[in-house]
């Protein structure tokens, strides 16, 4: 009974240490421009904004100031002023030219279009087009969400509007045309597009109360997901129809769940499933620290609704399979896709008011490197340190006026081990003997070693690492010694007949403790024979 409960035990620890796989890092080299005034959180951005191959970083503050900065230079290469309150910053190839422009929006309406070139790095920009666009712009992107091959604006509002604008160059003059837009009954925080697994694009909406929505390229509202299971309102919304929320006496609902989405996650080849034909991973994460990831899979015919929150209602074609669930601790206002070299897979950086990093990958393994000041903006990706030189980096905005960038992530992305992968092989051992006919006189015998040697590898691990640097540690010593003090033959054999007689009897000292040594050696060695005996009689 007591051998049982030694089982149940190591299972609880195993499934306990898949939400543990957490490291803590320290991030060194960086580089640091000083730029004034407040910063919104989606003001920052990077991305090759003068088409020259290089990857610049450009923020932006209330007071309506641009700035690009690149390699490792204290000054911005590029700046305009006098754009008013800049709250979104994005870089794409908006004119579908194979060439990228800046655009910076404001929350007064305004839309300014850079199109910036590397001869520009002489001071003062200006923008190339001004169109007027919706107020209270809170999230923007510049993505191919009807799959026609042409990129189109998509920004939200804070009152719960999505439009889509695309740029027209049949006119006189150039010009963003609205194509469409939808009307949601929440207040949106973030967009992003992902790929259903037939191959059609999908625009993500990320809604404050704990859910996202789901438009398909044709337009139609495919479905709303609470992941979480505790959105106020998840039912389904028409194109251009406006919805009351429902009253809801649960205060965490709107208050402290302010939603982030993120899709076209690539999976590595460990996570990805081989049913179902599942399209790329997707993330949603709250600002109370709760971060999901989900794949879109194709749904059975035989499956209806089953009302864990995962499932959408009705009969929809596709469902969300979840990978795994985290609950970290701090708040992430913040969430940005990252690709790190020589990785398999996509990883996830999210990060805290208070500095605290997160960089996850899909098989939930954590890394948390905690950034010494309060964060106002934050951004991850790739950033071009020097001529030749793009790396991925982790980028903040700070409130004392600085912005900080760490680019030496490679270092420290290696998956950390679990005790799980410690004892993986044995615990399959277990999980194989728990299947069988527990009475069996074999499986009795067997039992008792199964557990041992589940209980004592990581030991036998670490005992043998000590053994080794003790060894390092005792060759570095001889070395030493040799170097700086002469050998007891070398006293023997020297000229000076006084070095010679204490070389003499330090030789005889020497042999007569040997002996000695190896005697307690012997008495040692039975000691622990006798006692590893007894242990395992008691077992």
């Amino acid at each position: 009974q007591s051998t049982w409960g030694v089982l149940i035990w190591i299972g609880q620890m195993a499934r306990q240490d898949q939400q543990r796989h957490l490291k803590q890092i320290s991030l060194v080299e960086r580089i640091v421009f000083r730029f004034d005034g407040n910063v919104i959180s989606s003001a920052l951005a990077l991305g090759d904004v003068d088409n020259d191959g290089n990857v610049e970083l450009a923020v932006a503050n209330m007071e309506g100031v641009v700035s690009i900065y690149q390699f490792d230079a204290p000054a911005p290469v590029a700046t305009c002023t006098g754009l008013g309150s800049i709250v979104c910053l994005t870089v794409g190839d908006l004119r579908n030219n194979k060439k990228n422009s800046l655009l910076a929006l404001t929350c007064e309406g305004v839309c300014y279009i850079f199109d910036i070139k590397s001869s520009s790095h002489s001071g003062i920009i200006e923008p190339a087009l001004t169109q007027r666009i919706p107020c209270n712009v809170c999230a923007a992107i510049i993505a191919d969400i009807d799959d026609d091959d042409e990129n189109e604006l998509v920004f939200a509002t804070n009152d719960g509007l999505v439009c889509v604008y695309k740029f027209d160059q049949s006119m006189s003059t150039e010009q963003l045309v609205e194509k469409r837009f939808w009307k949601v009954p929440h207040q949106i925080g973030s967009l992003s597009t992902t790929k259903e697994p037939t191959g059609a694009t999908l625009l993500l909406v990320g809604l404050l109360g704990g859910s996202f929505l789901c438009i398909s390229n044709n337009g139609d509202v495919d479905q709303t997901v609470d992941p979480f299971g505790i959105a106020q309102d998840t039912s389904m919304f028409s194109w251009h129809l406006m919805q009351s929320p429902k009253e809801d006496n649960d205060v965490r609902t709107m208050a402290s769940l302010s939603f982030k989405v993120i899709g076209g996650i690539q999976a590595s080849a460990v996570s990805q499933p081989t049913d179902n034909n599942p399209g790329p991973l997707l993330a949603v994460a709250s600002l109370d620290g709760h971060v999901m990831l989900q794949q879109r899979v194709m749904r059975h015919l035989h499956e209806r609704d089953t009302g864990d929150g995962l499932t959408p209602p009705g009969h929809s074609l596709f469902k969300y399979r979840k990978v795994w669930t985290l609950h970290l601790d701090s708040p992430i206002f913040a969430m940005h896709k990252l690709r790190i070299p020589n990785h398999d897979g996509d990883m996830l950086a999210l990060c805290g008011w208070d500095g605290t990093t997160f960089i996850v990958n899909d098989a939930s393994h954590t890394h948390r490197f905690k950034f010494e000041e309060r964060v106002a903006a934050f951004a991850a990706g790739d950033y071009t340190v020097a001529e030749g030189k793009t790396l991925p980096c982790v980028a903040y905005v700070t409130f004392s006026n600085h912005i900080v960038i760490y680019y030496d992530l490679v270092d420290y992305m290696k998956p950390t081990l679990s005790f799980m992968d410690v004892i993986g092989s044995q615990l399959s051992s277990l999980t194989s003997f728990n299947s069988t006919d527990h009475n069996s006189t074999v499986n009795k015998q067997q039992l008792p070693l199964l557990v041992h040697n589940c209980l004592t590898m990581d030991l036998k691990t670490l005992q043998s690492y000590k053994t080794s640097l003790e060894n390092k540690i005792h060759d570095i010593k001889s070395a030493k010694t040799a170097k700086t003090v002469p050998s007891i033959s070398a006293l023997a054999a020297g000229d000076n007949e006084e070095d010679a007689n204490i070389g003499l009897d330090l030789q005889d000292s020497g042999t007569a403790s040997q002996d000695n040594m190896e005697e307690e050696e012997v008495g040692e060695e039975e000691k622990e024979k006798e006692e590893q005996q007894e242990e395992e009689e008691e077992e």
